[in-house]
């Protein structure tokens, strides 16, 4: 069973600097590298990374824009915290974003495009066999990737990307506790077959030129996504050990970045 992220912080080129170190702060953010409620320390990560601390500063406050870090009165920015809420509402909004999205494809997508779809579901059940969970993810990201692109929005394609910003990290997170629970990683894979389902139904309500029945299922699709990594997250909250609280009051810290209440 393949698990996890590979993600790690090195140095960066000169060329694309910003750029550059911005994706590699991101990415270190939804793998976990830099834990939620986490303090950003600018000058550690500019050395960890072999620049000065203005690249550093500049995609700080980018992945502020983002919503990925906040900043705190007392200590300064800090990585914000994933909470149960957060994850319902990043599936409602990516629900609604997918129904859009599934609408427009109907009316446009060429047969071709769709045959591209199919490919991504077979490669899908390809890993599941394998159940390497990180593949199944890449698959389930790059269906949805391709659904955008197929849909020719601009907006929707902006939209698409705020929301699995956080759907990203979200996932990771899961994955990274699930090594301390085998029964919740078993529910995890559960729940993607049950994506390749919903993904299959879509399919072919796409190939049947159904706008309803397919944006009907793009939105149990969400809703039934959202509950059932609830449920894999939920059966984890007695691994999960409160530590002291990054700067928000009220608000717990745990293990693994997630916040329940």
């Amino acid at each position: 069973m393949v698990l996890g992220y590979t993600a790690r912080l090195q140095t960066v080129t000169r060329q694309n600097l910003y750029e550059e170190v911005h994706r590699r702060l991101r990415e270190a953010i939804l793998s976990g590298e830099l834990p939620a409620g986490e303090r950003v320390h600018e000058s550690q990560l500019a050395q960890r990374l072999g620049v000065s601390r203005t690249p550093v500063r500049e995609s700080v406050l980018k992945l502020e824009r983002e919503g990925l870090v906040y900043r705190d009165s007392r200590s300064g920015f800090v990585i914000y915290p994933i909470t149960k809420r957060d994850i319902a509402d990043a599936y409602e909004c990516r629900s609604a974003v997918d129904a859009l999205v599934v609408s427009r494809v109907v009316d446009v997508a060429t047969p071709a495009q769709l045959d591209t779809l199919d490919a991504t579901l077979t490669a899908t059940r390809s890993f599941l066999k394998q159940e390497d969970v990180r593949a199944v993810m890449r698959c389930n990201s790059e269906f949805h990737d391709l659904l955008v692109e197929i849909a020719g929005s601009h907006i929707f394609r902006t939209l698409h990307r705020q929301v699995w910003t956080f759907i990203e990290r979200y996932r990771f997170a899961a994955l990274a506790l699930f090594s301390e629970s085998p029964e919740s990683l078993e529910r995890y894979l559960q729940l993607l077959h049950s994506v390749l389902q919903d993904h299959e139904a879509l399919l072919a309500a796409l190939r049947a030129r159904d706008a309803q029945r397919a944006r009907t299922i793009a939105e149990r699709h969400g809703q039934a996504t959202a509950a059932g990594v609830m449920q894999c997250i939920a059966t984890l909250d007695e691994y999960l050990h409160p530590v002291p609280t990054a700067g928000r009051p009220g608000e717990s810290r745990r293990r693994g970045g997630i916040r329940t209440w």
